[in-house]
């Protein structure tokens, strides 16, 4: 085994609060925090460092103040700097419809793998022994979310110590951006059936030869008076004019 895997970690900085945007003297040390503060587990990072020893020197190495400080410098930086991103993307898009678009794609859109992944894990007895088996969910870390994922997000909120992860309605937003492209057309309603009615004659499927020869004499009728020059403007088909 190489000597890099040997070494154990120093004591803590006694040299006073140092700058936590600068990277730390010792390569090992900055690249530990920098694991750190990318999400790995700290046993991985104490490993990945070139570190080796007990639980209680990686704890001890975490928790030195300088790199404590590095690591929330990084976090902090992160957010920084996926907040400008953001913003800069959105400054690119001035077109309000385009923008509409661009939000509702990130809904629509989202695998919700991305969030939170689920499983079954073994129970083990004291021997070792499966005995059974437990559901899991692990939901990913806000800080190394990209901001399409965090948009998909509706609310997080936390009750009798569970997280409760909630994300907006995916068949909503497709819909809704398929009518913002025109690919979404609303079904028209059926058209309402209506009867006409002529001198108080009601054409339905009940009387529909009846209607028929009323109106065909109504319409002779008319016209006969129209050639007499008895029919009035305004007057209805098939009343007989007052002298």
């Amino acid at each position: 085994m190489s000597a890099a895997l040997k070494r154990k970690p120093s004591n803590c900085s006694r040299n006073g609060p140092v700058d936590p945007s600068r990277p730390l003297a010792k390569p090992s040390r900055e690249l530990f925090a920098q694991d750190v503060a990318a999400g790995v587990p700290v046993k991985d990072a104490y490993v990945r460092a070139g570190y080796k020893g007990s639980d209680v020197s990686r704890y001890e190495l975490r928790r030195c103040a300088d790199i404590d400080a590095r690591v929330n410098w990084l976090l902090a930086k992160r957010i920084e700097d996926d907040t400008r991103a953001r913003h800069k993307a959105e400054k690119q898009i001035p077109d309000a419809r385009e923008r509409v678009i661009r939000e509702l794609e990130r809904l629509a859109f989202n695998d919700i793998r991305d969030l939170v992944q689920w499983d079954k894990r073994a129970v083990l007895d004291d021997d070792g022994q499966v005995v059974s088996f437990e559901d899991i969910m692990i939901v990913k870390p806000s800080r190394l979310m990209t901001p399409d994922q965090a948009a998909s997000v509706r609310s997080v909120t936390t009750k009798a110590g569970q997280l409760k992860f909630e994300t907006h309605d995916k068949l909503g937003a497709l819909e809704k951006l398929a009518k913002v492209l025109g690919l979404y057309v609303e079904p028209t309603a059926p058209p309402v059936s209506q009867s006409i009615t002529l001198n108080q004659v009601n054409f339905d499927s009940n009387n529909a030869f009846e209607a028929a020869r009323r109106l065909a004499f109504a319409l002779a009728k008319a016209a006969q008076m129209a050639q007499s020059g008895q029919l009035l403007v305004g007057q209805a088909v098939g009343e007989k004019r007052k002298e």
